[in-house]
């Protein structure tokens, strides 16, 4: 038996009347009647087969079988598997056969020689191979066909490999092009030439895994190395012999064209610095490359990472239309960009603010807030009481398919898009809101408070007090020189009226969603005021408007406090008292 390797099988199909022919392979020639006997002389001492399953039909049996028997026997195994009439008519029944022989001789690799066999065989013999190394995972090292000439012509065996190979490269290409998985085109070039291939490599896996997870920026990185490092690949083609090898290297430029990077974005990814991110300007023409990576992922039913990109690219929307492309990739720039476009979502929600938005903010509050939902089904990987496959959820997903294409549509230019993302009215007035007991210098304090922050008293001031508290406005008023307008919101109960805070919450939100500025006083009035004045200012922070927080305090005692009211007390600004406890 041949020291080859004890698993490599070679696949023939005989054929009937045999005649003498001189084959040659590899510089070296043999004159024999089968090619099979010629193929297994013929091939390297490494690369010869252990085994040979002959495919034949009865009459090749009798007639071709006692010929390579005589010639190969003692030298490896020989095993004849016959075709029944069935077989040779039914492709179906000619593949189980070929699929039953080949799992009982249980290869590790396989050899082809289609040279001989009754008109179609060789062909299905060709298939079948190609299937069931795929199906069962061999592998199929070579194949072989030897073009027959009379003698005293040569016979060449001709390597049919590339040809072989050359459906994996087209499955491989397509796969990446459509689903951007690039596991089998990795492992068909890494075949090819391991050691000049590794950079591109490394950048296909990089660009699919990028693909895959929904990631715009590594995948545009990845990409435009990968087509940078294509050169060595182009060439391991040209040397294997596959057919047609620079379309398939044009088609994979092609799919990876559609990620790179471009202008200034493909420089700061190029520069291979650690914060190159950080480099990448955001621009329209890098919203649109992102966009139609959205859309793909979509149609290639991706559509978990399509749903987080499409959120992560209405928040580099915003930033764009706010502050332009600097440091858009900052937390705190696009957190701000997050809180706008949650706040258009909440003034959707409300039935009474909803009229107030033009057509354009309604339609992107109700993008943002199907985006949201249904990406947070997926994202939280279904740790919640619906089911992922419920019609309900599954029409949402439409749904937000259909608003995302119609916002595209008529998305405004980014020079417009301010007036899309404006919460409040630059002319409307700033606001003071205070909670107001029997002690009239909590709004003369506050008003100066405002005062202080603002160089100027508020524009308009909103009260929570009582009708013994409101009797004490004016005189505070005309101390602090407050002459602007102003709206009283009383308690009936003061200290136990807990029904009356939503109602009035409610009215004090439709009073100030559209401010300019608003500062709450959350010192003064009862306990039921203070809290009332606290539900006021977080509900108008997710309405998306400016809200300041301050604290009066007044170190007099009591007494003097209420001989001398109109005197200003210290003030401790409760916002930036959080902000520095959370850098804390």
């Amino acid at each position: 038996m041949a020291a080859g390797g004890s698993q490599r099988l070679l696949i023939t199909i005989l054929g009937i009347n045999p005649r003498q022919a001189t084959y040659e392979l590899g510089g070296k020639r043999l004159s024999t009647k089968i090619a099979t006997i010629a193929l297994y002389e013929l091939l390297p001492h490494d690369r010869k087969p252990s085994k040979v399953l002959a495919l034949c039909t009865e009459e090749a049996h009798s007639t071709s079988y006692s010929t390579l028997e005589e010639e190969l026997s003692g030298k490896l195994q020989l095993t004849p598997c016959q075709l029944d009439q069935e077989a040779t008519n039914d492709w179906r029944r000619f593949l189980q056969v070929l699929a039953q022989a080949i799992s009982q001789e249980n290869p590790q690799s396989i050899l082809l020689d289609i040279t001989h066999g009754f008109r179609h065989l060789p062909f299905l013999t060709y298939l079948g191979a190609l299937y069931l190394a795929d199906l069962q995972g061999y592998e199929i090292e070579g194949a072989y066909y030897g073009l027959l000439r009379e003698e005293p012509q040569v016979s060449p065996l001709l390597d049919l490999k590339p040809l072989m190979d050359l459906p994996q490269w087209i499955y491989a290409v397509r796969i990446f092009n459509e689903t951007g998985d690039a596991r089998r085109l990795v492992g068909l070039v890494e075949r090819l030439s391991p050691t000049q291939t590794q950079q591109a490599r490394r950048a296909m896996e990089e660009a699919s895994s990028s693909y895959l997870a929904g990631l715009p920026l590594e995948l545009g990185e990845a990409a435009s190395r990968a087509l940078q490092h294509l050169k060595p690949v182009r060439k391991a083609l040209a040397v294997s012999g596959i057919p047609l090898s620079e379309r398939l290297i044009d088609k994979l430029r092609e799919t990876l064209s559609k990620f790179q990077l471009a202008g200034a974005a493909a420089a700061a990814g190029a520069s291979g610095s650690g914060n190159w991110k950080r480099n990448i300007p955001l621009d329209v023409a890098e919203l649109n490359r992102q966009r139609r990576f959205i859309d793909e992922l979509w149609e290639r039913g991706h559509r978990v990472p399509a749903l987080g990109l499409m959120r992560e690219w209405l928040v580099s929307w915003a930033v764009l239309v706010r502050v332009g492309g600097k440091n858009w990739l900052d937390r705190q720039t696009r957190t701000q960009a997050e809180e706008v476009l949650h706040a258009l979502r909440e003034r959707q929600q409300d039935s009474q603010l909803r009229n107030s938005l033009t057509t354009l903010q309604s339609e992107l509050a109700s993008l943002w807030e199907l985006v949201t939902d249904v990406r947070n089904a997926y994202a939280h990987q279904g740790m919640r009481p619906e089911d992922l496959k419920d019609s309900t959820l599954q029409h949402k997903l439409e749904k937000a398919r259909q608003a995302w294409e119609k916002w595209m549509e008529q998305l405004p230019r980014v020079e417009e898009g301010a007036a899309v993302l404006a919460l409040n009215r630059p002319e409307a007035p700033v606001w003071l809101v205070s909670p107001l007991g029997i002690t009239p210098g909590v709004i003369y304090s506050a008003i100066g408070a405002v005062r202080q922050r603002t160089h100027a008293a508020p524009g308009a001031c909103l009260v929570f007090t009582s009708k013994d508290g409101e009797a004490l406005l004016k005189d505070a008023f005309a101390a602090a020189d407050f002459t602007g307008e102003h709206k009283v919101l009383c308690f009936q109960d003061p200290f136990g009226g807990w029904a009356e805070m939503e109602p009035l919450v409610r009215e004090a939100v439709r009073e100030l969603e559209r401010a300019r500025q608003v500062f709450v006083n959350v010192t003064g009035g009862t306990t039921l005021m203070g809290l009332t004045v606290e539900r006021v200012a977080s509900a108008l922070r997710r309405l998306g408007v400016p809200v300041q927080q301050f604290a009066l305090v007044d170190r007099r005692p009591a007494e003097q406090q209420k001989r001398d009211p109109w005197q200003q007390g210290e003030v401790i600004w409760l916002d930036e008292q959080q902000g520095d406890a959370n850098d804390a």
